[in-house]
């Protein structure tokens, strides 16, 4: 027994030690320091343990001389002068506080709404000053003064870090309201603001740190353009050393779910490890909460989207992991962040940031850069400005496509989802490479009810979801397909406002695109005439399988101006989809071999029964909205 004991023992040292020559420097550095914020948590505990403050005091010594970290210059609240200035007060879920101490300005935070009653190792409180310490003198983290226990809460101080860089929850019914002073900088600065911005993010991002509720607010910007993020990020990521340090610290939540760091995507145990999620689709895959995976209609403002892994993604059977990659996409696709930052630049310094947030926000994390990188890209460019070429996009916006009519050039900048209403449509594709949340239906998805979204259950980060919310496709991108025109329903399902197309083909080349090889004759008999008139009785609001009236017709006519753009060639559409989206369009698929060789009666009969449908072409010929390739 004795030795397999010494065996099983050797065997851990042999694990440590390999464990321990996969850490970077940076890892060592920071676990070092947050083992001090370990110490200070477990000294006042009644039962410290060993492993965490090394020789137990007793407690009356912890009591006469508490353990204070050598880096805080605080510890007692007497150390900070009265009066403090009140921020906010018992409303929120912090009280917050201005003063001053030798001559600075610093702000003072308690957190008066947990749960628990109390503040504890891997408690709310704990993350924040776990944050605080770990990344000490990191860019965009506040330095942190000290703190002290009153009763059963913490109370901590740190820099005052300048004021909110904007107000509003990132919402569609409370979009953000960027400051006065950020938008002065991204107009002056924006290439060093960029900069700040990135560089804040990998202090966090890049050790393990998950932030799934952020917003403006919780950023601030100094008098001399830095930006920090004044309310640390609440998990980790499970893989990293810094998450598994804090499980073997502290532990999980509770036994039922050992995978709750990343738990989103981290829910199956395996001899004691957390496993990806098996998984057959992507309906498989848990999500973020609602305000970061931007899945719920309505959670996110437009144009913001979340990353695909935030929305739940299926790769080669297993549900994808969050990674640093996923704010990485979130900075690119979130508009108040790179993308107001971009537009407010002017010439190459704005094709430059456009190229990094195209970059950015790929579909595959393993081809997004990371946070290092950008930084890395944005110094380079500095030191050597480059003139940089037009992106597609900017080409696109430039062309007579988007400049001949105001509505489409009112909505390019700022669209928040594309609708594509037209015969066969494929846009997978493109999906796939933007990391974009596309719907292909016969219908028109329901939105997602938007009372819901203010229920306390959908916001839950762990929570499983329900079959309802597995149909649900959440917040879109792109819809394609044929369904029924219904104003109503588009404008709630697709947030306002938005680029629309409507691909109008004549009653012939539908039937030919359509056509599957079979007796011609009998194909016509079997899909038409009804099948030639989907077009119209789509944009009529009637099923697919009715018959058209006079005034359905005319219904359908008056449909077509409802659109950002009609065409009729799929070719326009997928170069229009692609240049939206900052990707070069690919090559136009070759045309069906599969030649319709019917016969001139049955062709005339399908012309006849298509007299709608040709009126609607006609229509669309008109508008001056049509293009034609």
């Amino acid at each position: 027994m004795n030795m397999l004991l010494l065996l099983a023992l050797a065997a851990v040292r042999v694990h440590a030690k390999l464990v321990e020559k996969t850490l970077t420097a940076r890892d060592r550095q920071v676990l070092e320091k947050a083992k001090l914020i370990d110490k200070w948590f477990e000294e006042r505990r009644q039962h410290p343990r060993r492993e965490i403050v090394g020789r137990v005091r007793s407690a009356a010594k912890r009591a006469s001389d508490p353990y204070v970290p050598p880096t805080w210059t605080v510890s007692k609240e007497e150390d900070i002068p009265k009066p403090w200035q009140e921020v906010s007060g018992t409303n929120h879920a912090k009280q917050v506080f201005r003063a001053t101490l030798h001559n600075r300005s610093v702000i003072i935070k308690k957190k008066h709404h947990d749960p628990r009653g109390h503040d504890l190792g891997g408690s709310t409180i704990y993350k924040e000053l776990l944050y605080l310490e770990a990344l000490r003198g990191e860019p965009g983290v506040p330095e942190l003064y000290g703190a002290w226990f009153d009763h059963a809460h913490a109370t901590y101080v740190v820099q005052d870090c300048g004021s909110m860089i904007g107000r509003g929850a990132g919402s569609a019914a409370d979009p953000t309201q960027l400051s006065v002073a950020f938008i002065k900088r991204a107009e002056t600065h924006p290439l060093h603001l960029a900069r700040s911005l990135l560089a804040c993010f990998q202090s966090w991002a890049s050790v393990g740190f998950v932030q799934d509720d952020f917003y403006a607010p919780q950023f601030t910007l100094s008098d001399d353009g830095a930006i920090f993020l004044v309310d640390g990020p609440d998990d980790f990521l499970l893989a990293s050393s810094l998450g598994e340090a804090v499980v073997r610290a502290w532990g999980t939540r509770n036994d039922s779910e050992p995978c709750y760091l990343n738990r989103m995507v981290l829910r199956d145990v395996s001899g004691g490890k957390c496993a990806p999620q098996a998984c057959e689709g992507d309906r498989d895959c848990p999500w973020t909460r609602e305000s970061h995976s931007c899945r719920g209609a309505g959670s996110c403002e437009p144009r913001s989207r979340g990353a695909p892994e935030a929305r739940g993604k299926c790769f080669e059977h297993k549900c994808m992991r969050l990674s640093e990659k996923t704010h990485v996409y979130d900075v690119a696709n979130r508009p108040w962040l790179l993308p107001f930052i971009a537009d407010s630049a002017k010439g190459r310094d704005r094709r430059f940031l456009r190229s990094i947030i195209q970059q950015a926000g790929a579909g595959d994390p393993t081809k997004r850069p990371s946070f290092a990188e950008l930084v890395g890209a944005i110094d380079e460019f500095l030191r050597r400005p480059t003139n940089m070429e037009e992106s597609p996009k900017e080409r696109l916006y430039a062309s007579p496509l988007i400049q001949s009519n105001e509505r489409r050039k009112a909505a390019f900048w700022h669209y928040a989802s594309v609708v594509v209403l037209g015969e066969g449509m494929r846009v997978a594709n493109l999906c796939d490479d933007r990391g974009l949340a596309c719907y292909e239906s016969e219908e028109l998805p329901a939105p997602a009810d938007l009372t819901l979204l203010r229920h306390k259950d959908r916001h839950r980060r762990d929570h499983d979801p329900s079959e309802a919310d597995k149909r649900d496709p959440g917040a879109l991108d792109i819809v394609h397909g044929r369904f029924r025109f219904d104003e109503g329903l588009l404008k709630r399902a697709v947030p306002a406002p938005a680029l629309s197309i409507v691909v109008v083909a004549d009653a012939w080349s539908i039937v030919q695109r359509t056509y599957d090889g079979s007796n011609p004759d009998a194909f016509l008999e079997r899909r038409f005439p009804r099948g030639v008139q989907a077009l119209a009785l789509s944009l009529a609001g009637r099923p697919q399988n009715g018959t058209l009236t006079q005034s359905d017709c005319d219904r359908a006519v008056r449909h077509l101006a409802a659109f950002s753009l009609v065409a009729d060639d799929i070719k326009v559409v997928t170069t229009v989809l692609y240049g939206l989206y900052d990707v070069e369009a690919p090559a136009a698929p070759p045309p069906s071999k599969t030649s319709l060789r019917a016969s001139a009666a049955a062709k005339a009969r399908v012309l006849d029964a298509s007299r709608c449908h040709a009126r609607v072409v006609a229509a669309a010929r008109a508008l001056p909205t049509f293009v034609g390739v």
